[in-house]
């Protein structure tokens, strides 16, 4: 937009300008004035008033120079052209009377007075003497009092603010125009306070209220403990072995064999309801299938009896023994000679293992693959006793036939049950 505004005084609070306007046809007028459309965006433009024109001036379009142009006049006829320049204006009065001018140097001296016993005058005073080095560096003022904060307050923060630190809140900006600022407490006597991390020492360390607005580091638990309520406990809660009757396994040991061996768990505890065994175990007999045996405590006497019933193909077989010197159940195992990486599985169950109140009874189940030819398939199940009221601390397993091991890579895992 190709204009210009000079400024050629003010009235009160106005300023008044002279606006020059580059326009294209004399017949584009609006109060007076010449607006060239192209030029000026007339929606922005709320009025245009001639400023400073006596009674009879015009505002014209001068076509030499493509301008507005302000013209006065006097009377009431149609004002024309503007005529040459006036002549200059008389000369205007004297200015004021100039100040009065510095004092001259002092003269020279006089020359030499009669000599007399009178003393002579006071000779004038000599210039001043250079300045002196600059004085050592004084000591430091005492420190101040701390100023004072400026603060600025987020609408519906508590009054009065309570002692702390102006944090950053993305979330709710302040009235003040200042953004993201609010109050947060960061501990006041009698208020809530953030907690220090040097209160925890360790993993799995947990926080825990002791009473209003009071808390305590509560120490981990051990493996498989659950957070139990207490009332008894500072902090009302307490890490706790779960409660007989929920079925959980836990697992106490896992053995797999490296060399050629069998299995000999001792050192078994006692805290459980009952003893689970897994077994998945291959024989290095030479024939297609072999038995298992279990004996506990080290016990080889004629202690033991069980009832099997098991399955291969088509057919099924029951079988029975009693006053045995271990449990066994017959073809319970894959051999050495079966389908290659065939193991069996096994699963023991004891119920009441560390009783010393009855005698012990237990279910053996399994099964296992040979071959991928009809009839080399088996399963089974047995009941097995042993006529001893002693808790089992220690279980051996082995195949029934020489060489009594497992091959390398059979595993047995072991369980206590809640």
């Amino acid at each position: 937009m190709q204009y210009q505004i000079r400024e050629i005084g003010s009235v009160g609070n106005s300023r008044r300008v002279l606006v020059d306007l580059t326009v294209t046809d004399p017949a584009d007028y609006q109060n007076g004035l010449v607006i060239d459309p192209a030029k000026v965006d007339l929606d922005h433009i709320d009025s245009i008033t001639p400023v400073g024109i006596d009674a009879g001036g015009v505002c014209l379009f001068d076509p030499l120079v493509k301008k507005v142009r302000v013209f006065t006049g006097g009377g009431g006829g149609s004002q024309g052209v503007p005529g040459p320049p006036g002549a200059d204006g008389a000369t205007g009065p004297a200015g004021p009377t100039g100040a009065p001018g510095a004092t001259g140097p002092q003269g020279p001296p006089g020359p030499a007075g009669v000599n007399s016993s009178v003393p002579g005058p006071t000779g004038p005073t000599g210039p001043p003497g250079p300045m002196g080095p600059v004085g050592p560096t004084g000591s430091a003022g005492a420190t101040g009092p701390a100023g004072a904060v400026t603060v600025f307050e987020q609408p519906g923060d508590p009054s009065p603010q309570p002692s702390g630190v102006l944090w950053i809140d993305t979330d709710a900006p302040v009235g003040t125009g200042i953004a993201g600022l609010e109050w947060e407490d960061v501990g006041v006597s009698g208020a809530s306070a953030w907690v220090p991390v040097s209160l925890v020492d360790a993993k799995g360390d947990l926080l825990a209220a002791t009473a209003d607005n009071t808390v305590a580091r509560l120490p981990v638990g051990t493996n498989n403990q659950v957070l139990t309520a207490d009332s008894t406990q500072a902090t009302g809660v307490k890490w706790a072995t779960p409660a007989g009757g929920g079925g959980a396994l836990t697992l106490l040991s896992t053995t797999t064999i490296g060399t050629a061996a069998n299995f000999d768990i001792t050192g078994i505890v006692g805290t459980y309801n009952d003893l689970v065994l897994m077994l998945i175990g291959r024989s290095s007999w030479t024939s297609n299938h072999d038995g298992l045996q279990i004996q506990f405590n080290g016990d080889s006497g004629s202690n033991y009896s069980r009832q099997d019933v098991r399955g291969t193909g088509t057919s099924a077989l029951a079988a029975q023994g009693i006053a045995l010197s271990s449990i066994q159940t017959p073809d319970a195992l894959p051999t050495v000679n079966a389908l290659a990486n065939s193991f069996g599985i096994v699963e023991i169950v004891i119920p009441g293992y560390a009783s010393t109140a009855w005698s012990k009874t237990l279910l053996i189940k399994g099964g296992h693959l040979e071959g991928q030819s009809g009839g080399e398939m088996t399963t089974f199940q047995t009941t097995g006793h042993w006529n001893n009221t002693a808790a089992v601390t220690r279980v051996t397993l082995q195949p029934v036939n020489t060489p009594f091991t497992f091959v390398t890579g059979s595993q047995l895992r072991v369980y206590g049950r809640t």
